[in-house]
């Protein structure tokens, strides 16, 4: 396979050096994802297999949150795997594999030149529909947190529509660029970083779950959290306003 596509071709599809993305994502998603490709792939696959892949690691996550209080599941899930509680370290797992596969499927498309409208439709549906299982999950699991919870999913949708809104009036006036991301060097590669993009609030609900679980200033971290994402909100609509005329 590597001889029909060569390694070039291989990174550009995986790192998205034409589109940008998030900083998350070009460090530690997309270098695993690559990596699993490597490993596993030997021939073109369907990327709708590999989005349905993705929606399963969303769905174990979020059903780990709403078994871990009911008998007998609490008990299996209360056992410890080298200190860690089971329910923690399965969470982690099944929550972080999702934007994996979910930067694997776009890649394994763009590489063997089966993009579609159907599949960009269904990694659309995922990703929300896995979203909106993990935010109730969570609102389920933490009671306490439940604001802050709220105010972050719901502010990172309204990003999600500003952004998206901003990037059609941009393509309906034809210009070349849809955003104004600025191409960054990295080990010799040329990245776009983006702001935003989803990685960083899959990382913003890594942090919640691991600091409430650590017992680290859970109540502080939500609360410098949930600003953050509001301010960052507010300042990236205030930006995209300015540059459309």
């Amino acid at each position: 396979m590597y001889d029909r596509y060569e390694k070039q071709k291989i990174v550009d599809a995986f790192f998205k050096t034409e589109m940008g993305d998030g900083i998350f994502a070009l460090f530690f998603y997309r270098p695993l994802a690559y990596l699993i490709f490597k490993k596993i792939i030997r021939k073109p696959v369907n990327p709708n297999k590999i989005t349905i892949i993705t929606l399963i690691f969303y769905t174990s996550a979020a059903l780990l949150l709403f078994i871990y209080p009911i008998e007998p599941f609490s008990v299996i899930l209360q056992n410890k795997v080298y200190g860690i509680d089971l329910w923690f370290l399965l969470f982690l797992i099944a929550f972080n594999m999702a934007p994996i596969f979910d930067c694997m499927d776009g890649a394994i498309a763009r590489l063997f030149n089966k993009t579609s409208a159907k599949g960009r439709l269904l990694d659309s549906f995922v990703d929300s529909f896995g979203f909106a299982m993990i935010f109730a999950a969570l609102l389920k699991r933490f009671v306490s947190y439940t604001f802050y919870i709220a105010v972050i999913f719901f502010v990172y949708f309204a990003y999600s529509n500003i952004a998206l809104s901003y990037m059609l009036e941009k393509a309906r006036k034809g210009e070349e660029s849809i955003s104004d991301r600025k191409t960054r060097k990295i080990f010799g590669l040329e990245f776009r970083i983006v702001l935003g993009s989803p990685d960083y609030f899959i990382i913003t609900i890594n942090l919640l779950i691991v600091s409430y679980y650590l017992q680290f200033y859970s109540l502080l971290l939500s609360q410098i959290l949930t600003i953050s994402w509001t301010t960052f909100l507010v300042i990236y609509f205030i930006v995209k306003f300015r540059h459309i005329s």
